[in-house]
């Protein structure tokens, strides 16, 4: 019933929705269980729902899709009916999308494309990669790493999270820790062997895909601290681009921070939005973008165990037609 409701509000959002490429429900539950020689004996149950649809548009010959998606821990807090219609709203919006010459210009990040940047520097943050130099913060501890807005935190305790448990896998109490804070890196993630490697004491960050492997430092419920700023607020600039959709931010290099990826989204001027944009290019460094925040809005949204607002970074050189 959820998947038909889903799909009918994207259909009748606007006779531009020629069709639904697909609409997905689904609803999981289950127990996890930590046992252990020592005695621990933990047991943690858990559900979660999710919705998720792409819908196509079509216009003048010009056909763009739209993807969308939501999940809770409560079946009671899905609205399938509002992921359609959002889905349906992304395909239309990049309907008549074109190139803008090459400039450099305030860039604002949805929070779906800040999360695929955080997403990326996440791993920088896990001692056990910062050991093999593996991470790009290596040797930064107590120095500034990102805009003093910018305050980053792995929070294991944080109600209704996807990675919400009382323990870590190993059994060791999960806590709330920031990683960075007023743009200063304060210190990493470690599950108990990289703890003792390193001096310190176990974050409550280990991981571990199944009973048949074994823990590893990984990140629990992690986020960029939403600001106060709304969106439109983030969007009164001059000139600049508004991302919507980033593709290939998996390609950065997590050591040293470089990338090139292709965007596409809205040129905004004098603070509206005047046309949709594709086949844009953007590049350069994520710890030099992190620095240029200089806005942090208050949407802050999750995508599975990672979260963060939209942001507006100062300035950015992006390529066009």
């Amino acid at each position: 019933n959820w998947a038909v409701e889903m799909e009918k509000a994207a259909l009748d959002r606007d006779p531009r929705i020629r069709a639904v490429r697909k609409a997905s429900v689904s609803a999981a539950f289950g127990e996890k269980c930590i046992l252990s020689s020592s005695g621990i004996d933990i047991r943690v149950p858990y559900t979660v729902v999710s919705a998720s649809l792409m819908a196509m548009a079509e216009e003048a010959g010009d056909s763009q899709s739209g993807w969308e998606f939501d999940y809770s821990r409560r079946a009671g807090r899905l609205n399938p009916r509002k992921v359609g219609v959002a889905a349906a709203d992304r395909a239309l919006g990049l309907l008549g999308a074109r190139s803008v010459g090459s400039t450099s210009v305030p860039v604002v990040l949805e929070n779906s494309v800040t999360v695929d940047v955080l997403g990326v520097l996440a791993s920088s943050f896990c001692a056990d990669n910062v050991l093999k130099g593996k991470s790009l913060l290596a040797g930064r501890e107590g120095s500034r790493m990102a805009s003093s807005i910018i305050t980053i935190v792995d929070d294991g305790l944080m109600p209704d999270g996807i990675a919400t448990s009382p323990t870590d896998d190993e059994g060791v109490p999960r806590m709330r820790r920031t990683v960075v804070e007023e743009g200063v890196l304060k210190g990493f993630l470690h599950d108990s062997y990289m703890a003792r490697r390193t001096g310190t004491a176990s974050t409550g960050n280990a991981v571990r895909g199944g009973f048949k492997s074994v823990p590893a430092v990984g990140i629990s419920n992690f986020f960029i601290q939403p600001g106060s700023t709304s969106l439109n607020e983030l969007l009164d600039i001059e000139k600049g681009l508004f991302v919507t959709e980033a593709m290939g931010v998996h390609t950065a290099n997590p050591i040293s921070g470089d990338f090139s990826i292709g965007v596409s989204g809205f040129w905004v001027e004098k603070g509206k939005v005047v046309h949709p944009v594709r086949g844009m290019v953007i590049a350069g460094n994520l710890l030099d973008m992190m620095a240029k925040v200089d806005r942090v809005g208050n949407d802050l949204r999750f995508f599975g165990r990672i979260g963060a607002p939209a942001v507006r970074v100062s300035e950015m050189s992006i390529s066009g037609k």
